[in-house]
């Protein structure tokens, strides 16, 4: 009778233990998917600098519904550094089409470099650095805001 006792006892802790690793695999995939999903939609607008001596590169990434992401270094994976309030957003994306970034063709990198990158419907990207090859002064402003805003955040 005891032996019978031990083997069931045995037997619940083993489904016990699966049951659990079990939920916990579940709820993990779910809270990844997520996040994942809420930054995989929708249009982005990508920016950053680099270049120079060292070489070394900031990027960063703004979703349409306000997630600010850093990029460290190019094997990195993107990381949350907060939110923008809605209206900056919506408004930092009325600008891309205002100042009609989606079709604007600029690719002049200098030693040190500044982009700002549009995907969506239409991928863009805007290049600069060399001093004989400046965008318009509405891009390099859009630039030094979004810039700013990563400022406060990382």
């Amino acid at each position: 009778m005891i032996s019978i006792l031990r083997q069931n006892y045995s037997t619940m802790r083993i489904f016990l233990i699966l049951s659990l690793l079990m939920i916990v695999t579940i709820v993990l995939s779910c809270a990844s998917q997520k996040k994942e999903e809420s930054t995989s939609q929708g249009q982005f607008i990508y920016f950053g600098s680099g270049g120079g001596f060292s070489g070394l590169s900031k990027d960063f990434r703004l979703s349409a519904n306000g997630r600010l992401e850093q990029k460290p270094n190019i094997n990195a994976d993107w990381g949350d550094i907060g939110d923008i309030p809605e209206a900056t957003t919506k408004q930092l994306f009325n600008q891309i089409d205002l100042f009609n970034l989606k079709t604007t063709k600029h690719d002049y990198p200098g030693n040190r470099y500044h982009y700002i990158e549009v995907t969506g419907t239409l991928n863009n990207k805007i290049t600069w650095g060399n001093p004989d090859h400046n965008p318009a002064k509405e891009i390099r402003t859009l630039h030094s805001i979004l810039m700013k805003l990563t400022s406060k955040k990382s």
